[in-house]
Parts: structure tokens; sequence; C-alpha cells
């Protein structure tokens, strides 16, 4: 009796395993079929830290990004028209009021208006200046956001609110359930302590050249 007892308790504990296995592989999300590319897009585009530092952008320009899975990508963004306390901002080394961030994206689960969250992370050092007051910024980090179109669609709309470093929703669970968490900080003239920092995009969008569908595989 007992040793058909010990063999039904290892049927039920190798069932529970099965199904949390299976609980934990639904939890991958991503786009299907998995598309090449998208351009990532936005509006006034502002970066702003807990003492109220900000960096604002009239726009992110239209940025493609490459998937190297449905829920994983990798791309340049551009951001244009930026102005750090009244004056001319730029990636380091450029003419021009732009800046360049070498990113990694990746498709992700928030709490909040929306099942699904996409996370944009710093792949290097961004490194900044203000040519006109000498000042140099470190940012680096995580920022996350939500996707607030479901289903299946050619562009979606995605929701980038924060404010004086705080970001919502501040975590995301990536395609291993573990929960990623806000962690953009920005540094002035490699000598301060890094304060932490939020982004907000008016009107951010991801768009692909055919539908695809936003789901859990």
């Amino acid at each position: 009796m007992r040793s058909f007892k010990a063999v039904v308790f290892t049927l039920l504990v190798l069932s529970a395993t099965s199904v949390l296995a299976t609980d934990r592989a639904s939890a991958i999300e991503g786009f299907l079929p998995q598309p090449k590319t998208g351009t990532l897009g936005g509006g006034m585009t502002t970066f702003s830290t807990i003492t109220k530092t900000a960096i604002t952008c009239t726009k992110m320009d239209n940025s493609t990004i490459t998937f190297e899975k449905d829920h994983h990508a990798t791309g340049t963004l551009e951001f244009l028209g930026c102005k750090s306390l009244g004056v001319a901002l730029n990636s380091l080394g450029s003419k021009k009021e732009e800046v360049f961030v070498k990113a990694l994206v990746l498709v992700c689960l928030a709490a909040g208006k929306s099942l699904f969250g996409i996370t944009i992370e710093t792949d290097e050092d961004l490194h900044l200046e203000i040519p006109a007051l000498g000042v140099l910024l470190d940012v680096n980090g995580r920022a996350i956001g939500q996707i607030l179109t479901a289903g299946k669609a050619e562009a979606f709309t995605v929701d980038f609110t924060g404010k004086e470093g705080k970001q919502e929703p501040s975590k995301c669970k990536d395609e291993e359930g573990v929960g990623k968490e806000q962690t953009l900080t920005l540094e002035q003239n490699h000598s301060t302590k890094p304060e932490a920092a939020s982004l907000n995009i008016e009107a951010g969008s991801l768009k692909f050249t055919g539908i695809v569908e936003l789901m859990n595989a």
C-alpha cells in the first residue's frame, strides 16, 4: 500500500511540475510571425531625473530595430531637436541637436493598462554633451513602457510614461519570468552620484510592414 501511495505521490509531483513548466513556457511573449524589422518612433521625448534635471527632444525619429527573436530586437534609436537647460544637447561628438542610443529592445509582461510591456536598454554607455555649457552627461540603464494595442496589427501604440525619475510601470517580466526593473540613471561630468531617471515619449509607436500578432508563445 505504501508503495502504491508513493507511486501516486510521485505522479502528482511530476504532473504539477509539468504544469508549472508549461505555465513558465507560456510566459514567453513576442510578435508572431517573427518580424525581421520594426520601426520605433514618437513625438516629444522628455528624460528627467529625481532632481528635475531634464533633457527634451522634439521627437524620436523613425528608428529601425532588427528582431533576433520574436521578443528581442536591437537597433540605434535617434532623437532629434534635443536640449537641456534651454541650450542644445547632443551625443558626444555630434554637431547637431541629436542623440543616438544603441539599444536592446525586449517585449515583456507588465501589469497595468496592458498585459504586454516593452523595455529599451542602453547597449553601451550613452555619452551626451551640452557644448555651450561644457557639461557632459552619462546615461545608462533600462526604461519600461506599455504596449497598449492588443492582438493583430501593423502598428502598435507604445506608452512610455515617466516623470522626475519615476516610471510607470516600474517592473516588467522577461522571457524567463524574471522581473526587470527600471534602472535608468544620469551622471554629470563623471563626478556626481548617478540620479534615478525616467523616460516620457508622446505618441510612441512600433510599426511593421505587415500584420503581426502580439501574444504569449
